[in-house]
C-alpha cells in the first residue's frame, strides 16, 4: 500500500526501495499487484488512513525515525484489530489458539 502510494506520487522504484529499506524488484512487485494486493490491510480504512499520513510525511522529507516511528504505530494498530491473524492461522495452523496480539 505504501510503495504503490509512494509510486503514484511519482517517487521512482529505486528511491521508493531505499526510502521502505526494500528490493526494487520488490517494489516492482508492489507496482503490479503481485504483492500485497490482497491483503486485508488495504480493506482496513483506519489503517489506509495512517498509511496515507506516512505517505504524505515521506513526501515531506521525514526522517528515518518519523518513519520507523509510523511504522510502528501502524503495526500496533494492525496487531490490536488483528488484521492478520486469519491468514497466519490459514498458513500456520499450530496458529489457532494463538492470542497474542491482543
Amino acid at each position: 500500500m505504501l510503495a504503490r502510494n509512494l509510486l503514484e506520487a511519482d517517487m521512482s522504484q529505486t528511491k521508493v526501495a531505499e526510502v521502505l529499506g526494500i528490493t526494487q524488484g520488490a517494489v516492482s512487485q508492489y507496482s503490479r499487484s503481485l504483492r500485497g494486493a490482497q491483503s486485508p490491510l488495504v480493506k482496513n480504512k483506519i489503517v489506509k488512513g495512517m498509511v496515507d499520513k506516512l505517505t504524505a510525511d515521506i513526501l515531506r522529507g521525514a526522517t528515518q525515525d518519523k518513519i520507523m516511528a509510523k511504522f510502528c504505530e501502524i503495526c500496533k494498530e494492525v496487531r490490536k484489530r488483528g488484521l492478520l491473524c486469519k491468514r497466519h492461522k490459514e498458513v500456520y495452523p499450530s496458529l489457532k489458539e494463538c492470542n497474542i496480539c491482543f
